[in-house]
């Protein structure tokens, strides 16, 4: 069981380190992202494919994966296309070390965050638990949440650059992108216990952990609302949206901003 697991890793990160030489090599940033995205999708089917796993809950939680990297993907590859650079690999493009570790770090990620299913595939079910239906829908709603939220932005963006966004899904929540994000994760989480209640399938608990923490506490949102905050701070519209919009979970989630967020 722990063999596969670790097995999985070994897939993500493999895949991760095959890219950058590539990316190394050529200096080029535009498979960075599509690479995550589609990590996702090919070490769910080769761990589904050796451990036999077709039954109907391991089919509908890669089918789910794939919608979901396929949106990602789809999404990165559009934007880096178009810039044909990614910023964040400034310092560390030339760097074998640095840019290396950032691929590693990536490989891993995809492995932590796609735990639900990577467990389950090990580790399936007998049957399929009925219930699992209310998750699944879930879990395409939040898909499509995210998915409305970042085409929102990208249009807003390219008719109002400089300007903060606030309509549509960006009305009832700061960061709609990523209640969606965490919560398709944690949907999949639903499915893999409701249909096998096994402690070590528990442990698929780690996916939306891991990204929750990230996106809330880390590289996510801190980050944004730093932005946000030093671009329009001085715009009492902007206090105003901040005052009476959630921060990430919307119509209920906390409203205002963290004095530790400003510059």
């Amino acid at each position: 069981m722990l063999v596969n697991i670790f097995i999985a890793l070994g897939i993500a990160i493999g895949i991760n380190i095959l890219f950058f030489i590539f990316g190394f090599i050529f200096k080029n940033d535009v498979f960075t992202d599509i690479t995550y995205a589609s990590t996702f999708f090919v070490t769910s089917l080769i761990i589904m494919i050796m451990n036999g796993s077709y039954g109907v809950t391991s089919i509908i939680m890669f089918t789910l994966v794939t919608l979901w990297s396929i949106r990602l993907g789809t999404f990165l590859l559009i934007r880096v296309w178009k810039t044909k650079i990614d910023k964040r690999f400034d310092k560390m493009r030339n760097s074998f070390w640095k840019f290396g570790a950032f691929w590693l770090f990536q490989g891993f990620t995809v492995w932590l965050v796609n735990m639900p299913t990577i467990i389950y595939m090990i580790n399936p079910g007998d049957s399929f638990n009925p219930i699992s239906i209310i998750f699944i829908i879930l879990a395409l709603s939040f898909l499509l949440f995210e998915t409305i939220a970042d085409l929102q932005k990208y249009n807003w963006n390219k008719v109002n650059r400089g300007k903060f966004i606030n309509r549509g899904l960006w009305k009832i929540s700061r960061h709609p992108n990523y209640f969606g994000e965490y919560s398709f994760w944690l949907m999949l989480f639903g499915i893999s216990i409701l249909n096998n209640y096994d402690p070590i399938n528990i442990l698929g608990i780690i996916g939306p952990l891991y990204i929750a923490t990230t996106l809330y506490k880390i590289s996510g949102v801190p980050i944004l609302e730093k932005v946000g905050f030093k671009l329009f701070g001085k715009d009492p519209k902007y206090i105003d949206y901040l005052n009476k919009t959630p921060c990430v979970i919307p119509f209920i989630g906390k409203k205002g901003y963290k004095q530790k967020w400003k510059y």
